[in-house]
């Protein structure tokens, strides 16, 4: 079979690799003496010594079973009985980085793979880009489930833990070194969705026991690539660390070494992988446990409940484009719901759901959330909620956004604070949308800011805690930004813009001896 790359998994082995100087992670690979595969695997799993046939002859192996369920079988050559020299996965839960494995359909890989040969007694199949045989058992339909898979290439492994067919795994290098380390494995996030996303190889690095997920990704975007990696939080909805590196895609920006490295303007080799060992030691220090989680389709299924993610969205027309004014997340079980994000959009097209996660530790869910906004970008988002709290009995008219629009298109209301007064200004020329001026007695900047920045989601980017000087805040790649400018020690302007539509807000915050008022504006593009 044709030799190619495989998408290392090294989330199923930082873990093993980052302290360690090298250790191997727990799992069986071809080549494996089989002391260390027995060494490894007889601590958690059962296992039987037992015979397989193929094609008439019959080979040795071990089998390995958890809860009575088998999940693949070690074989090893009589004339050389030490030495791992296949293996043969029976388990639907063992899967490789795209997802397919043991009942997966042959419509499932050609979608995922290009079909390199087929046939033979035993309906096998081969794919550019995975070095291993699925079996189908005779000549394959493309709805027939393939009922085993053959490892026979020394490069793949299945791990102990995470049920993954993954690369045999390779140390990470000292600080300064510039060969390829190992990273996650690429999950594509747009797979239940027709979408062409604006961010590639995303790759999940770890889950937390407090709420967070550590990921990486890339993007192109002129000329350049950058490298981001970050951590959020699934409690709140925030991003709790984030780091890029940018790479650009022309010789031309660079002097090279005989070797072909890039050198800095000191003549210092770039090591453009820096960034990944750097986020593997922010990730241990953030408690990140380098895990992997199935990545599936919706409906949430978890604990024999189902929780359906319900979008609901209203709609405004910007200079003849129909665009998303509001959106609002619901997710309902049991006839239960919870509203897990509000926000206001500028020049988004539509927000839709991709698919979501678990986390290994908690009851808590992740959902992957789209959104295509002007100029043809698609990006993906996250929130996170609870699969236990939270969740009430309500009426659709207590939550709809839609039913609900006429009395919260302010983000101010008379419960906010005790005696605010609010009046809304129309807008008063093509450039500005709605106006809010607000009231709140006895009330200081600071406690004013609480409430603006809490109730409304659209005002997601800005900072939890107030700057105490001027500052400037980029997100999405760029995208948008949000200053903060003190005209006075009590006098604070905060602008929320798209760099690229000019679409957002302003809100003024001022504060005088018998209160503070506030005033929101609409920047309309």
């Amino acid at each position: 079979m044709k030799k190619v790359n495989f998408l290392i998994i090294a989330a199923v082995m930082i873990a093993a690799l980052g302290c360690g100087g090298g250790k191997k992670a727990d799992g069986v690979y071809v080549g494996q003496p089989i002391s260390e595969f027995i060494s490894i695997f007889e601590k958690r799993f059962k296992i039987e010594n037992i015979s397989i046939q193929e094609l008439g002859d019959d080979y040795h192996a071990y089998e390995v079973f958890e809860n009575g369920e088998r999940l693949f079988a070690v074989q090893f050559n009589p004339d050389n009985p030490d030495i791992v020299d296949a293996i043969w996965i029976y388990s639907s839960r063992i899967k490789n980085d795209k997802g397919i494995g043991v009942g997966s359909t042959l419509s499932q890989i050609k979608s995922k793979y290009q079909i390199e040969w087929m046939g033979g007694d035993l309906g096998t199949v081969l794919v550019e880009g995975f070095d291993g045989a699925f079996q189908f058992g005779s000549d394959p339909a493309d709805d027939d489930k393939v009922y085993r898979i053959k490892l026979a290439i020394p490069e793949l492994m299945v791990t102990t833990d995470k049920r993954l067919i993954a690369r045999n795994p390779e140390t990470i290098p000292e600080k300064g070194a510039t060969s390829d380390i190992s990273l996650p494995p690429v999950i594509d996030l747009f797979q239940y969705n027709e979408n062409n996303p604006s961010r590639q190889e995303y790759r999940i690095w770890g889950w937390s026991k407090d709420g967070k997920v550590a990921y990486s990704h890339i993007m192109q975007h002129g000329g350049v690539t950058g490298k981001y990696v970050e951590i959020f939080n699934l409690a709140d909805n925030s991003r709790i660390y984030d780091n890029y590196v940018e790479d650009w895609d022309t010789d031309e920006a660079y002097n090279f070494d005989d070797e072909g490295n890039a050198l800095d303007n000191d003549g210092q080799i770039i090591d453009f992988n820096a960034i990944y060992r750097e986020f593997h030691n922010i990730c241990i220090e953030n408690g990140i446990e380098f895990v992997q989680t199935e990545y599936r389709r919706l409906p949430v299924v978890h604990n024999n409940r189902t929780f359906n993610v319900i979008e609901e969205i209203t709609r405004k027309d910007v200079d003849g484009l129909d665009v998303v004014d509001r959106y609002r997340i619901v997710v309902e079980t049991q006839g239960e719901i919870k509203i897990v994000q509000t926000a206001q959009e500028g020049l988004t097209y539509n927000i839709f759901s991709l698919g979501y996660f678990i986390s290994p530790f908690e009851n808590r869910a992740l959902l992957v959330m789209g959104k295509h906004i002007a100029g043809g970008y698609v990006y993906e988002f996250f929130v996170g909620f609870d699969l236990d709290d939270g969740f009430a009995i309500m009426d659709r008219a207590e939550w709809s956004l839609a039913e609900n629009l006429p009395k919260k298109i302010h983000f101010v209301t008379e419960n906010d604070w005790e005696g605010v007064k609010c009046e809304i200004i129309p807008p008063i020329d093509e450039s500005i949308g709605n106006i809010q001026e607000c009231f709140f007695p006895n009330a200081t900047l600071g406690q004013v800011y609480n409430i603006v920045n809490k109730p409304v989601m659209h005002m997601q980017y800005l900072q939890d805690d107030l700057p105490e000087a001027n500052a400037e805040f980029s997100h999405l790649d760029g995208l948008l930004k949000v200053t903060y400018e003190y005209k006075s020690g009590k006098h604070l302007y905060i602008r929320y813009v798209s760099d690229e539509s000019g679409a957002g807000f302003s809100l003024e915050i001022i504060e005088d001896e018998n209160g503070t008022k506030s005033k929101y504006t609409e920047l309309v593009p």
